[in-house]
């Protein structure tokens, strides 16, 4: 038997799944340096914009609808 909750989590992992794939990702500015930066967690920064803070910057293509 499931625990309580664990068919609706697997609901929510299936739709975020369905989400994500539902786009094409690309950086917004060609030849970008990603640096992962640990701060308790791994968070992405810009090589040459550190000042800035956290940042990924991408571009959101959807996907054709298949």
């Amino acid at each position: 038997m499931l625990r309580p909750f664990c068919s609706s989590i697997m609901e929510l992992q299936v739709i975020l799944f369905e989400l994500l794939e539902s786009f094409k990702y690309i950086f917004s500015k060609a030849g970008i340096d990603i640096k992962r930066q640990s701060a308790g967690i791994i968070i992405p920064m810009v090589r040459d914009e550190m000042s800035k803070g956290t940042q990924m910057p991408l571009r959101l293509i959807p996907s054709p609808i298949q």
